[in-house]
């Protein structure tokens, strides 16, 4: 399998709506994944199914995480963030939404 092939199937892994959104609230700042249901409004199963998926190809990661104040209100549990290469798989993605690759015809606009 060549480059592109590759490049097109992971791509494929953030065009899921959920997946997205998922990103675009790690990519703000790590989440527990209480904090991700309770923004996306979802079934903890869904989104644990979609960070499974998302940490399998290397869009998430994730460490086990102690929240450091007494009165904290996190319990210890799992903390996920975007990786580089989610990071950058976002950008491109919201460029291209923006019509800023691909099309030459909105860039001759700049």
């Amino acid at each position: 399998m060549d480059i592109e092939d590759r490049l097109v199937r992971e791509a494929h892994i953030l065009l899921h709506p959920t997946r997205y959104r998922i990103a675009e609230l790690l990519a703000e700042k790590p989440r527990h994944i209480h904090e991700l249901i309770e923004a996306l409004g979802e079934d903890r199963r869904l989104v644990s199914y979609h960070l499974l998926t998302m940490e399998e190809h290397g869009f998430v990661s994730s460490k086990f995480d102690f929240p450091q104040e007494a009165m904290a209100k996190s319990k210890p549990g799992k903390k996920y963030g975007v990786t580089d290469k989610a990071r950058i798989s976002y950008q491109f993605l919201i460029l291209e939404e923006e019509g800023l690759l691909g099309d030459n015809r909105k860039i001759s606009q700049l």
